[in-house]
């Protein structure tokens, strides 16, 4: 017999993680968490910064209100150590990039985000850049461990198996691509590289918005690598990278660059995509939306963002054709 639950979360993410503790622990939920039980042995195909390539003063705002407390959450389980605070540069090179990271430089500095702007391209040349600074990370290996004992504490049950429940939530990629895709979701192909150790970077985040390219340098040196195209071509930039991993999987992918809140049909399960670094730090948020919590800035921010919305109004950057 199925086991019967309030909400099944699916999803390897710590935005699914979180979003099934929270709405056990917080909201009093009966939850369960599907997830791909190998998903943290294999190389990483997203990270989690609380910034990201946004230009909507109401995205800024209600991400502002929502980092503190999911910073706050996760010392709460006892895993200080997996936040860092860092730079992350983001790197335009064609002229739409160009035009789009000068209005993400007004729009973060705006928010208090300190902005500043690279005259030499962040090493590309003939490139426009511009650095994030003290940005939070999130170190997802040393985040994991102390988060399945908090899971554990809120009661969440976690089963691949026959699941019942009122409400479905498909919290990453591989779940939503599982279910079917229907507009405004696209799905891509993407890779993830890891090198050997290299020589430090400009910036342990590099963000290439033309390529929707990343490179995350870990504290042992090597980089990470996600991105769709050739990412070995990104990682050729000022570097000679002798590769130790490679992986090439399926990504989904918001085709006006806004994110994707809600059922993609009537009566289907909820969806949370096209959030790019930003998805662990708003958690919160969108558990609330789950529980029918949310404030009701957070609740208009979500209905504006619906599949079935006018994207046209939210519409944010989307990269071309891989460089």
């Amino acid at each position: 017999m199925a086991q019967k639950f309030d909400v099944v979360i699916r999803g390897s993410t710590p935005l699914a993680a979180l979003l099934a503790g929270l709405l056990a622990s917080v909201h009093g939920r009966r939850i369960a968490l599907a997830s791909d039980g190998n998903a943290a042995f294999g190389l990483v195909r997203d990270i989690d910064l609380s910034a990201a390539l946004f230009t909507r003063p109401a995205t800024w705002e209600l991400l502002q209100a929502a980092t503190p407390e999911t910073i706050r959450l996760i010392e709460k389980m006892g895993a200080r150590t997996a936040l860092g605070r860092c730079d992350a540069i983001f790197v335009a090179e064609t002229e739409a990039g160009r035009e789009v990271l000068g209005h993400f430089g007004h729009m973060s500095a705006g928010f208090g985000q300190i902005a500043e702007r690279l005259s030499d391209g962040g090493f590309v040349p003939d490139a426009a850049a511009l650095r994030l600074r003290d940005v939070t990370l999130i170190n997802r290996s040393l985040l994991q461990p102390r988060m399945e004992a908090w899971l554990d504490q809120a009661g969440v049950v976690r089963s691949g198996g026959d699941l019942e429940a009122t409400m479905v939530v498909l919290a990453d990629d591989t779940a939503i691509l599982a279910h079917g895709l229907v507009e405004p979701l696209g799905e891509i192909a993407m890779n993830s590289v890891l090198t050997e150790p290299l020589p430090p970077l400009r910036a342990p985040v590099l963000n290439f918005i033309d390529r929707a390219g990343l490179l995350m340098q870990r504290a042992d040196r090597s980089v990470i690598g996600v991105g769709h195209g050739d990412i070995g071509a990104t990682l050729a930039h000022g570097q000679v990278a002798h590769r130790a991993g490679e992986s090439h999987f399926r990504g989904v992918f918001s085709r006006d660059g806004a994110p994707v809140i809600g059922p993609l049909a009537a009566g289907g399960p909820m969806v949370f995509a096209g959030l790019g670094t930003v998805g662990a730090f708003l958690a919160p948020v969108l558990a609330r939306l789950i529980a029918g919590d949310a404030t009701p800035a957070e609740q208009a921010w979500c209905l504006a963002h619906a599949p079935t919305a006018n994207r046209a109004v939210i519409a944010e950057f989307v990269p071309g054709e891989p460089l």
